[in-house]
């Protein structure tokens, strides 16, 4: 005889980028300390914003309307790296660092041929237990807006 499953508890989000979503409440990313100018919002979920997983969505749980752009920093800045005597481990109960996702975010200015990564404020995620921090790092090569330029594609000639 096998063991009755649990059923998985999940949560039903409103949000005005996605519509009303369902997701696991393991899926819940908790920030203790809250988000920068965000401090009451602690609860949030990631979200794939296309396939091949270069951009991901941090969606708040509990405000519809606060969605962050998100990216890997190393896909534009190879060799960009947390120092992990930055990261209080106490706050997001560090085991094993390869638990340890660092993501930062992105801005899309209106009208602009450029992207601009928060180099200076990663998000560093435990993904064993779903607890995160945003951590600023004091260096002149990590700016808050490293610019990406964006590939348009080429127009062909006789072609609009």
């Amino acid at each position: 005889m096998s063991e009755p499953r649990m059923k998985e508890k999940t949560l039903r989000i409103r949000t005005t980028r996605f519509g009303d979503i369902e997701v696991s409440e393991e899926k819940v990313i908790v920030f203790g300390s809250g988000l920068p100018g965000f401090e009451g919002l602690r609860r949030f979920i990631l979200l794939d914003h296309d396939e091949d997983g270069l951009f991901k969505w941090l969606q708040s749980v509990d405000e519809p309307s606060v969605a962050f752009l998100l990216t890997n920093p190393t896909f534009f800045k190879p060799d960009y790296a947390v120092p992990m005597a930055k990261i209080d481990a106490q706050q997001i109960a560090v085991g094993d660092p390869s638990d340890l996702v660092t993501l930062v975010m992105v801005s899309v200015p209106r009208g602009r041929d450029h992207l601009s990564l928060n180099l200076k404020g990663p998000l560093v995620f435990n993904s064993a237990n779903m607890r995160a921090r945003q951590l600023i790092i004091d260096r002149e090569d990590y700016p808050c807006q490293f610019v990406v330029p964006i590939e348009r594609p080429a127009v062909q000639a006789g072609k609009e």
